[in-house]
């Protein structure tokens, strides 16, 4: 593996970016694959800077044959306007890069071929990166908007289904066109790719729902102030399904009926995540009011 570091940030070069080198020089596409190498590289370097405007750690980029990933140390302050920020700024700079490209085109002899590889590069990483699966700068988006009304936990549950979609979408594509002509196998590898990351994406559900609420506990220590979210629920639905509920920078109070209509209580969020730690998920939400009374 190839390390280097690049304005401060530490880059890796994936060892799985070898072979597809080694296609690129034999086959004579290695114009191409330096250049999408360069861009993929200077999209991430965006990630970071923005990230770094938000005080967010990086530890550094790894570059694989289909993109990059840019590894945080501590994603807990990555609330969903910082996300969208930070997500955004990828494609934008492949589209400052593409206006700048084209506008020196048109002032500058440079060789058209290049400027066509630079050109078509920067459009397609833009393009490709704003397609809403995650982990694509698209998905990110997507599930940052979606949990300001719904919550991280749905978020990435809703996400994690339009993804699997339009992967498989993409795979279906693939194959069509590659029965034409095998210059598009890429496009099923890609979507191989994709499906796999959604998936991995999917199995960090919970772990995402639990850093949300770690967030707005800091952010409530912080601020002293919060804004807040009533929910009002049946004595029998479990606390599964009430989490489900929870919004992104709200702290929720839940009032517990039941089936007469008639209150039984009403439990703090915090009250209910404790409850987690010492009961599990799975137990109703009247069942909980009945234990906290019975302290």
């Amino acid at each position: 593996m190839i390390k280097f570091k690049l304005f401060g940030i530490k880059i890796k070069l994936n060892i799985l970016l070898l072979p597809v080198l080694i296609f690129s020089l034999f086959f004579s596409y290695y114009k191409e694959f330096l250049m999408t190498l360069a861009i993929v590289t200077l999209h991430e370097l965006a990630h970071c800077k923005v990230s770094q405007h938000y005080f967010i750690k990086i530890s550094e980029i790894e570059l694989f044959p289909f993109g990059g990933v840019v590894k945080m140390n501590d994603e807990l302050g990555l609330d969903p306007i910082k996300e969208i920020f930070i997500s955004i700024a990828g494609p934008l700079a492949n589209g400052i890069m593409f206006l700048t490209g084209y506008l020196l085109g048109q002032l500058l002899p440079i060789k058209e071929d290049i400027l066509a590889i630079f050109l078509t590069a920067n459009f397609i990483i833009a393009i490709f990166n704003l397609l809403p699966i995650i982990p694509l700068d698209g998905g990110r988006i997507l599930r940052a908007t979606i949990s300001y009304v719904w919550g991280m936990k749905k978020a990435t549950i809703m996400t994690v289904f339009i993804g699997k979609v339009l992967a498989s979408v993409l795979f279906c594509v693939g194959i069509y066109y590659t029965r034409q002509s095998s210059d598009y196998l890429y496009i099923i590898l890609l979507a191989i790719f994709l499906y796999f990351n959604v998936l991995r994406e999917e199995k960090m559900v919970f772990f995402l729902f639990i850093k949300d609420v770690l967030r707005k506990k800091k952010t409530l220590q912080n601020n002293g102030i919060m804004n807040t979210k009533y929910l009002t629920v049946m004595e029998s639905v479990n606390l599964n399904k009430v989490f489900q509920e929870f919004s992104t920078g709200k702290y929720h109070f839940v009032t517990v009926i039941d089936k007469k209509g008639g209150i039984l209580g009403t439990l703090t969020e915090s009250q209910i995540l404790d409850a987690v730690g010492e009961h599990g998920n799975h137990i109703t939400i009247g069942i909980l009011v009945n234990l906290i009374k019975l302290k």
